[in-house]
């Protein structure tokens, strides 16, 4: 199965990604309200873990949030993609 972005933003938002526009987008408000649910829905260890990502994390330093991001990044384009890195880097390379 393909996924596609458009498909995805449309199930989170209800909106098409060619018709997103800040417009119809929620709110500030609305977008702080959700975060402050789902943070408030978290166990205690999941909180310290956070805690712990958010004090070791400097949003000064761009290299440092890449630094961060990627390796997430990387475990979304793994399960997407239904291959390891090693696989599709070894793939790519003609191994």
């Amino acid at each position: 199965m393909e996924v596609k972005l458009e498909d995805l933003m449309k199930a989170k938002t209800g909106i098409a990604s060619a018709d997103v526009t800040p417009d119809n987008l929620p709110s500030a408000e609305v977008m702080t309200a959700q975060v402050e649910k789902v943070v408030n829905d978290l166990n205690p260890e999941e909180r310290a873990q956070v805690d712990k990502i958010k004090d070791e994390l400097d949003l000064t330093d761009s290299t440092a949030i890449l630094r961060f991001g990627a390796p997430a990044q990387q475990k979304i384009a793994d399960s997407v993609g239904g291959q390891s890195g090693e696989k599709r880097r070894g793939y790519q390379a003609g191994i």
